[in-house]
């Protein structure tokens, strides 16, 4: 498992370089909206551009450099948006994508999360994890002794279905801040807190890496 990145993030982009990517991605990504499962409930948009095109240039030049000083491995962008999110997400991993680079040279690596404001609000990962985004295959065979505490189950994590808590620990918690970035191995198993606004947003990368 990669390591994961936390306080190297912190504040990494100014508030000016954040405001410039969130107009031009908005302005300028491809938009659409989030249905999971063909519900009828709007959970988020989606606002998608392609990171290695000539027209958007100006925001790798500023995103890539930075994200390269606190990472060794050389990433590849493969899926990149911004998330406008506005219902909280449940138990899950991005270790597979639909629509995803199909290439045996390569290999997932990062899901990284860059708020686009200050938040009330934190991303929680967990010490275990699957390459299935369903989490088919988390061990539920035993109750484990350092599980989600209660505390934390009332306060964050209400949204989640109590009993998958007692087969996840915490691994970090990562509050979203402006600026800041978070990265972990996209085979850990990832979800929102239960947030009260109206909505939140950041940009999202899923990545890959060479397979050798």
């Amino acid at each position: 498992m990669l390591p994961s990145i936390l306080d190297k993030g912190y504040k990494l982009f100014s508030d000016s370089e954040i405001d410039y990517l969130k107009d031009n991605i908005y302005k300028r990504g491809s938009k659409y909206e989030d249905y999971p499962g063909g519900k009828d409930i709007l959970t988020s948009y989606y606002y998608t551009w392609k990171f290695y095109n000539a027209d958007f240039l100006d925001i790798r030049n500023i995103l890539e450099p930075k994200i390269k000083s606190v990472t060794d491995i050389d990433l590849i962008f493969d899926h990149s948006h911004i998330l406008h999110s506005m219902i909280p997400y449940n138990l899950h991993t991005d270790f597979y994508q639909k629509n995803m680079l199909n290439n045996a040279k390569i290999k997932p690596a990062y899901t990284i999360i860059i708020p686009l404001d200050d938040f009330k609000t934190s991303t929680f990962v967990f010490n275990q994890s699957d390459e299935d985004k369903e989490l088919s295959n988390l061990d539920r065979t035993k109750v484990l002794e350092d599980c989600v505490n209660n505390e934390t189950r009332k306060n964050y994590l209400s949204h989640i279905k109590d009993t998958e808590l007692d087969y996840l620990s915490v691994k970090e918690q990562f509050h979203w801040t402006k600026g800041s970035l978070h990265a972990c191995d996209r085979r850990y198993i990832h979800c929102s807190d239960n947030y009260n606004l109206d909505f939140k947003n950041a940009i999202i990368f899923w990545t890959s890496m060479k397979n050798v």
